[in-house]
């Protein structure tokens, strides 16, 4: 009896140990990662100063990374890893999620970071982004549901979007709660929770105006089990900012953070396409192309349509300008210019028209408004516009930037009314911080004087 009991006893034991062990798996993203991956940062906050509340905001970012060929990266425990390279916008701050025509971007700036093979997001340059690193970071071995670990990290600390960085390490814990699905991406789910605790003269990296940060976060995270899954962070947060001057800064808010895979951007089906329709909806505008660089990236599904390519567009030579004013006047430059960049394809329109010194567009413009609507139109859905306004540099610099800011949010609001929806729709200004000519002679100066409408990767 008492043998069979015990027998019974291993058999129970046997089973719940088979039972443990088959639940057991790694979390380590499979497969090849996507070639780009596109990037949203929501930052929903209330802010109090000394103690008194300020309000509440919304902050966006929105960025597109592309993988850097042949650049591989070190990642924790020597484990190799990938490198991407892209463009950040930091969207101006409002007081909700405001869907706007040509929702404004305050800054943008390069950013590089790396994706090691175990999953965490470091650094590929020194910057603001991304603003954890070393995060998450997920064991190589195979866990079960309940599983706790431990690993450090870094947090970039800039309250105020300022770009006054400070870098606190964080130890941070993090618990597998098991398999999850996310857009229909089966994948893994976990939490992770740190505390910030800085004191001044920690780090090399520091706002010497700040004395302390305290504060706590928690986060709930999905992993995606294939690597080009999108991978998502819901945090919740707290901290608390002790300045120099006596001021005391408290935020407490929510930050969302998407990472999806989309398809590269085929920049020669784009720029093929682009220059039929100009050609086609204006014949009368002389257009300039530049293909893609010879080896660049250009995936025949990033164009998004089967439909047959358009007819071969008109092009000006640059060594060959057609007939007309002498060089060296505004004349003599193409109305539209469509070149690859390495955020997308720019389609640039040149000495764009204005009212003196405002952003009220001349009517002599309609035809070229009307041309980049329609070639915009045809950009299939999934792809969004930057729309950049540029000045000459007549040495009023915040004159000319607030300028270029109005000009740009001018030709998203004449691109929505022709059909373009506002969701699609970015605008920043750069005033006169990027010439392409000098600024010394008034054919410099209409060179530099112009509008770009990006389409980003």
């Amino acid at each position: 009896m008492e043998g069979k009991f015990f027998s019974a006893v291993c058999a129970v034991c046997v089973f719940l140990f088979s039972s443990f062990a088959a639940q057991a798996q790694s979390i380590l993203p499979q497969g090849a990662a996507p070639d780009v991956y596109r990037i949203v940062e929501k930052h929903n906050f209330r802010k109090r100063l000394n103690g008194k509340y300020q309000g509440a905001a919304y902050r966006e970012i929105r960025g597109t990374l592309q993988r850097v060929a042949g650049a591989s990266a070190g990642g924790p425990g020597g484990s190799a890893g990938l490198t991407y390279d892209g463009r950040f916008f930091i969207l101006e701050e409002t007081k909700r999620a405001a869907q706007l025509a040509g929702a404004r971007v305050d800054e943008s700036l390069p950013v590089s970071l790396r994706l090691s093979a175990l999953g965490a997001v470091m650094a590929g340059s020194p910057g603001r982004f991304p603003t954890m690193r070393d995060f998450p970071a997920l064991p190589q071995k195979a866990i079960v549901p309940g599983t706790q670990w431990e690993a450090g990290a870094e947090r970039i600390l800039d309250p105020d979007f300022s770009g006054k960085i400070t870098a606190a390490r964080v130890q941070v814990e993090y618990h597998y709660t098991g398999p999850g699905e996310y857009k229909g991406f089966p994948g893994h789910n976990l939490t992770a929770k740190y505390a910030v605790r800085y004191r001044r003269g920690q780090g090399a990296s520091a706002d010497p105006d700040l004395d302390e940060v305290m504060g706590g976060h928690e986060a709930n995270i999905f992993l995606p089990s294939g690597a080009e899954g999108p991978r998502l962070i819901s945090e919740t947060f707290h901290e608390e900012y002790r300045y120099r001057d006596g001021r005391v800064v408290a935020l407490e808010g929510t930050v969302l953070i998407l990472f999806e895979g989309v398809a590269p951007l085929d920049q020669t089906e784009t720029i093929g396409r682009i220059a039929g329709v100009i050609t086609q909806a204006a014949p009368s505008l002389t257009l300039s192309t530049e293909a893609p660089p010879s080896g660049s990236s250009s995936a025949s599904s990033g164009g998004g349509s089967s439909a047959p390519p358009p007819p071969a567009p008109r092009e000006m030579s640059r060594q060959n300008p057609p007939p007309g004013p002498p060089q060296g006047t505004s004349r003599e430059l193409p109305d539209i210019e469509v070149a690859p960049r390495p955020e997308g394809v720019a389609l640039t329109i040149n000495n764009l028209r204005f009212k003196a010194d405002s952003a009220e567009l001349l009517a002599s413009e309609e035809a070229r408004l009307e041309a980049l609507a329609k070639a915009l139109s045809s950009i299939p859905a999934g792809r969004n516009f930057l729309i950049v306004g540029h000045t000459a540099d007549m040495g009023r610099p915040s004159g000319e930037k607030q300028l270029s800011v109005e000009r740009a949010g001018a030709i998203a609001a004449a691109l929505e009314k022709r059909g373009i929806s506002k969701d699609r729709l970015l605008t920043e200004g750069r005033g006169g911080t990027q010439p392409l000519a000098p600024n010394t002679n008034e054919a410099g100066r209409a060179r530099n004087r112009r509008v770009e409408a990006i389409i980003l990767n």
